[in-house]
């Protein structure tokens, strides 16, 4: 853990629709097993017989994780296969507990196979094998066959020798054969000893057969015998056995029995006594009691001797009766040290003659043999020797075979104190040395370590609580151990070792569902912060599902301070402009239109248009124009700069009317007028506008479209507004400066000069410096050199330009979402991704929608193929599979498919705890584990099966491929569906994954597949996976021959990026559109197409300019850049066009023309880019920083690049090329014969903004 840098956890809740159908999962835990009691591998109690298997019902698959078993179809370990599959195989609960248990059978089943094991016997199977091989939901039973019929059998076991020793379709057909040998009977009927080994070594090859070998077969009864003789004749035929079983593998147990019948021959029954008649050689039972008791450490005195029981018995009882009570009495004097002497001295008498006459021999016993022992190593302290029987020499000698075994099995068990196989072998081994009180016989050292040792075992052994396993304590044991602890009034419960989940479900609507997510979310991440707060050496950050739209809702509220401020900056711009213009050379204004009322009645107008186009968009969120942060964040301060503009250009032609009217002239007329020239002008920046924002609308975002739709709905209500609203404000205004009255709202500072008092020297300057610099050659070539500079700066920046937007780029530095942002940027490219497919009848295409999973996985870019995909399609094989292997679903009702999972898997590439895994046993035995793939049954031709081959450079090591699997036909696909989805983890997260038919409780209308993508930091890559998953999925069967509808999504990957995938494609597309429909929109006013092809010319090299400004300003190309170049062509058009139409109605030369261009509008096209700057500059204070970069600053510069482009480069590029003049339909000759009228006053005497 020291190198462990971040980590994630994932919570994952259902949704309101899921959770709602659902239900509310409740959980009881319920006390399970304890510490205190021994279970077996499946957590039963340990014992002979099982006949009770609802202790199966704690079983968990965490239990395999403990013998490092992977609950996964891949290679497992020794200690799993031997060490806990092969007890779970053989284990007399095992068809239980799969039966029960959907995911124990799924996952047991390939791991059984995986280590070569044999499926576990149905518990209730529900098919039954008949006799072509195959499964039926029918019943049969198979006739057990007479001799002949096993003979005709057994004419293809001998197959069996060629198969294991290196033929695998000679290893096939032994497999089938034995199978229906065992099945019909023949292995405990017609199998002798050749026939018996054979079976047990194939048995272990074919691990997906069912067979029986002769131990499985029931026990023949106990041979009665007419004598002694004939009794142990067959015994020592049975010893002599066991000699050869001992020599030939010097195995512990087999000389244990073989040293067990050894004793029973010399000294239980005393065969030697018999004669010849028994066989029996008395050379050879002297010879392995003799080797025995010396493995033993004990010594051999020899035959017993052949005393008849009868005669015994009469002459021992009375010894008994003179020696068991004297002896009796001498351990007791021992115990109160009151005449030991004395009484150990007449015992020790008594048992001298008990002892000569072999009394201990005695049967019934006459007394038990160690106390007899004893007695006589006592009386041999004392100088006394008592003559020791040989059957309780015997005795000796067997208790050191028996302790020797003890030793050995329980210091495994200590070895491994969680085997509890190892700790019932142990067990087991020490009940015979306890039932013979062996440690009061054997020797032992002064400080009793064997006795101590055995009292230890056999505490621990009795304190399992099962019968089977109990073991005696001698009472010369018991004397040693410790006293108890007295039991307190109130015993301790065990320790509890684990717990029983108990699941009920609670019904919710789907508004309670709701509830209960977002309850549960909001309180997590209320506990979450002073949670980590408690943590000192690591940070947490921390996210929800609800946290994007918290923070969404929050930024749509709106800032609604910041655009009061605004509005208030506009409307004191206004008020100031026409207060303090010095176009009549005064302070003050009085009479002058238009006037401050005027304009400031304009700002509102505004307004009040703006509510109405948010109004109009409220109407429009049925249609799926949804409101959001940026609709009440942007939208209210750029309706407000575009709109007073139009005010401004209108205001501009009615001042330049209003001074060259005539006396008589009316307001109407003057209105008329001037409304020739600025109607056309507002017109032409309205529709250039409102085609730039209708085509941000083609973004993929919806956010970003719904935003361009409303602004584009400010453009049209400040459109009419322009045509219905300002010209009465106008008209009123005119009209009252006609009759002279006066401004409200300007201070009588100075009154308005007459105007022959005015010099032409009061006309506005400001083209001064124009006309200087555009008609001086040089210093038009050295603008267009600084020019050409900045340009190739600009330009410089295009190839550094990057996609993306990330989340730390949106939310406040602040906010809690900015942590984990930043935090997941740096440390997680990994995404869960869903390939979600529809459409497709997906009964009969299950080996195309797994062929599109692996080569999802296997060729899109960064997908990780090892975890492979979660689907339904992939846990509905696996519960097959596992549903054959248990017997619930026969193979009559299968077909195979081809898995592209399985294809190139050599399944013999796993280390199954042998050598040589690739070996030809280890491989075949493998191979046989899948057997429905192993061999050709009605079920499947011989081109479904396990392909088994030699590797190419290696003919010793071969390869097993098992590329079929097996799925339910078509007609009976779903018909388990509803029990399947309801049962284990695999149904639940298919459940999850699917979605049913509308009415249909088994019919699939959709799925889903997970995959997880790891290492996509940056969006290229991104885009590239995007793009690779989209081809992968086009090219597949499953699309382009079934006819399914498959994409891939996922929130964070795929809906944030989907925008990337082509947005410079788009970006240039929706540009390009711009530039052709600005240039046909300046044609009709403009009026030489020349000029507009220049226009057009600046235009696309602002949009270069601002497209490289991007990496130069710290911003990265994503839908709202998109959008706001392509609204940049609106803006860049209303700054080139007002001037170049200006220019082509001037007169005079090309410089002049400019110079007068720039004289009449320069000024309000500055003017104009202010207006939009306030209506702006709140949006540089928003909260958001994303608000702040990609509105406030983007907007800034497009301002600045337009203004450079209008006022400095395109007059200076006219003056150089510009076409000639155009006469306006007699506008020019009527406004010459008013300015001669008039004394010379200019048409264009105030100039006051323009539109932008």
């Amino acid at each position: 853990m020291s190198g462990l840098r971040a980590m994630r956890t994932v919570m994952a809740t259902f949704d309101e629709s899921r959770l709602a159908k659902v239900g509310m999962r409740y959980t009881d835990w319920l006390p399970g097993g304890s510490a205190d009691a021994p279970t077996d591998v499946l957590l039963c109690s340990a014992g002979p017989t099982l006949e009770d298997c609802s202790c199966t019902h704690k079983f968990s698959i965490v239990e395999a994780v403990k013998y490092t078993c992977k609950p996964a179809d891949v290679e497992q370990t020794e200690q799993c296969c031997q060490q806990f599959m092969k007890p779970v195989q053989e284990h007399p609960c095992a068809g239980y507990l799969f039966n029960r248990d959907p995911d124990v059978n799924t996952i047991g089943t390939f791991v059984l196979k995986r280590c070569g094991l044999p499926p576990v016997k149905p518990f209730k199977a529900r098919c039954s094998k008949h006799a072509d091989g195959e499964t039926y939901p029918t019943p049969f039973t198979f006739p057990v066959l007479n001799s002949t019929q096993c003979g005709a059998i057994s004419a293809g076991i001998g197959a069996c020798v060629a198969g294991i020793g290196g033929n695998y379709p000679q290893a096939v057909d032994c497999c089938v054969n034995l199978e229906k040998f065992s099945q019909g009977g023949c292995v405990c009927s017609n199998c002798d000893a050749t026939c018996g080994m054979m079976v047990d070594q194939a048995k272990s090859l074919c691990g997906g057969y069912q067979i029986e070998n002769k131990s499985s077969c029931p026990a023949p009864p106990a041979p009665v015998y007419t004598n002694t003789t004939e009794a142990c004749a067959a015994k020592y035929v049975t010893f002599l056995t066991q000699i050869g079983k001992y020599n030939a593998g010097k195995e512990l147990s087999a000389g244990i029995a073989m040293c067990a019948t050894a004793v029973a021959l010399d000294v239980t029954d005393k065969c030697h006594c018999l004669g010849a008649a028994t066989g029996v050689s008395v050379t050879m039972i002297a010879s392995i009691n003799g080797k025995c008791a010396a493995k033993g450490g004990t010594t051999y005195a020899g035959l017993a001797e052949c005393v008849a029981p009868s005669s015994l018995t009469a002459t021992c009882t009375p010894l008994f009766a003179d020696y068991g009570p004297k002896c009796t009495a001498a351990a007791a004097a021992r115990v109160t040290g009151v005449d030991v002497v004395s009484t150990a001295t007449a015992c020790c008498a008594a048992a001298v003659p008990f002892g000569s006459s072999n009394c201990s021999c005695a049967s019934p016993p006459l007394g038990t043999m160690d106390s007899f022992y004893q007695v006589a190593t006592g009386c041999a302290a004392l100088g006394v020797t008592v003559p020791v029987p040989a059957c309780v020499t015997a005795q000796i000698q067997t208790c050191g075979v028996n302790a020797a075994e003890m030793s050995t099995k329980c210091t495994a068990a200590v070895a491994a104190p969680t085997d509890l196989v190892a700790g019932a072998a142990c067990c087991t081994a020490a009940q015979p040395v306890g039932a013979a009180n062996c440690p009061c016989m054997l020797p032992d050292n002064v400080d009793n370590t064997l006795k101590l040792t055995f009292g230890t075992i056999a505490t621990r052994c009795n304190g399992v609580g099962v019968a089977a396993l109990a073991v005696n304590i001698p009472s010369c044991v018991a004397t040693l151990m410790p006293s108890p602890v007295p039991a307190t009034p109130t015993t301790p419960a065990p320790t509890q070792l684990y717990q029983i989940p108990r699941d009920s479900n609670v019904a919710v609507t789907e508004v309670q569902a709701l509830a209960i997510i977002k309850g549960w979310e909001k309180a997590w991440l209320d506990a979450i912060p002073a949670k980590a707060a408690t943590y000192t050496h690591i940070d947490v950050a921390y996210i929800a599902g609800r946290s994007l739209e918290d923070t969404i809702k929050e930024a749509s509220q709106g800032a609604y301070a910041l655009i009061a401020v605004g509005y208030v900056l506009v409307v004191s711009y206004i008020a100031l402009f026409f207060m303090f213009s010095s176009t009549n050379g005064a302070c003050g204004v009085n009479g002058s239109a238009p006037g401050v009322a005027s304009g400031v009645a304009a700002a509102l107008v505004i307004m009040l248009a703006t509510l109405s186009a948010l109004g109009i968009s409220g109407l429009l969120v049925s249609a799926g124009v949804l409101f959001t942060a940026l609709t009440l964040q942007v939208v209210p301060f750029l309706a407000l700069g575009l709109g007073i503009n139009d005010y401004f250009v209108m205001a501009n032609y009615v001042a330049a009317a209003v001074a060259a009217a005539a006396e008589g002239d009316t307001a109407t007329d003057v209105l008329i007028r001037a409304m020739k020239l600025a109607g056309g002008s507002i017109t032409l920046s309205s529709v250039t506008n409102l085609a730039a924002f209708l085509l941000g609308a083609i973004t993929p975002i919806p956010a970003i479209r719904n935003f361009s739709i409303q602004v584009a709905m400010t453009v049209i209500c400040n459109y009419a507004v322009a045509l219905l609203v300002y010209p009465s404000l106008l008209y009123f205004d005119i009209k009252r400066h006609l009759a002279g009255g006066r401004d409200c709202f300007v201070l009588p500072i100075k009154t308005q000069q007459p105007a022959e008092e005015r010099s032409p020297s009061s006309i506005s300057s400001a083209g001064g410096l124009a006309r200087v610099v555009l008609s001086s050659l040089p210093l038009r070539m050295l603008v267009l050199a600084a020019y050409a500079g900045f340009f190739a700066f600009c330009a410089s920046g295009i190839s550094r330009v990057k996609l993306g937007l990330d989340l730390q780029d949106v939310v406040p530095d602040d906010d809690y979402l900015h942590a984990y942002a930043t935090r997941t940027i740096n440390n997680y490219g990994t995404y869960g991704v869903y390939v979600v497919t529809e459409g497709v009848a997906f009964e009969s295409t299950m080996e195309e929608q797994r062929a599109l999973e692996h080569a999802f996985a296997s060729t899109v870019p960064s997908v990780d193929v090892l975890e492979q995909s979660v689907n339904y399609a992939r846990y509905y094989t696996e519960n097959t599979e596992g549903m054959y292997s248990s017997g619930l679903v026969c193979s009559s009702e299968l077909d195979l498919y081809r898995d592209k999972w399985k294809e190139d898997l050599d399944l013999c590439g796993v280390n199954l705890g042998g050598v040589d895994p690739n070996g030809y046993r280890n491989c075949a035995k493998t191979c046989l584990a899948h057997k429905i793939q192993s061999y050709a049954g009605a079920a499947n031709s011989n081109s479904k099966r396990c392909v088994f081959a030699a590797m190419k450079n290696n003919s010793t090591q071969y390869t097993c491929k098992c590329p079929y699997r097996a799925i339910v036909k078509p007609a009976n696909f779903t018909a388990g569906f509803p029990t399947f989805l309801r049962s284990g983890i695999r149904g639940s997260v298919s459940n999850a994954l699917l979605t049913l038919a509308p009415g249909s409780a088994t019919t699939i209308g959709s799925s889903r597949s997970l995959y997880y993508v790891n290492d996509v930091f940056d969006v290229e890559a991104k885009v590239a996976h995007i793009k690779a998953a989209r081809e992968v999925i086009a090219k597949s069967a499953l699309v382009k021959d079934k006819g399914a509808n498959v994409f891939a999504f996922d929130y964070s990957l795929y809906a944030l990026n989907e925008q990337y995938v082509n947005i410079e494609e788009t970006t240039m597309f929706a540009l390009g559109m711009s530039l052709i429909a600005a240039f046909f929109c300046m044609l009709v006013f403009i009026l030489h197409p020349g000029t507009c092809l220049i226009v057009t010319a600046l235009i696309a090299l602002v949009e270069v300019e601002l497209y490289g400004l991007i990496a130069w300003s710290g911003l990265k190309l994503n839908a709202v850049v998109m959008v706001n170049l392509i609204m940049s062509m609106g803006i860049a058009v209303e700054f080139l066009s007002h001037i170049a139409r200006a220019f082509m109605l001037a007169r005079g030369t090309r410089s002049e023309r400019a110079a007068h261009a720039v004289n009449t509008l320069g000024l309000a096209t500055v003017n104009g880019t202010l207006t939009t700057f306030l209506g702006i500059l709140p949006i540089a204070f928003s909260y958001y920083t994303y608000f702040v970069n990609y509105f406030f600053l983007q907007y800034v510069l497009i301002l600045a690049v337009c203004l450079l482009q209008g006022v400095v480069v395109l007059p200076v590029v006219l003056s150089l090329v510009g076409p000639d003049a155009v006469d306006l339909a007699g506008y020019m000759e009527e406004e010459e014969e008013k300015r001669i009228s008039t004394g010379g006053k200019s048409p264009v005497a105030k100039v006051v903004g323009t539109a932008i």
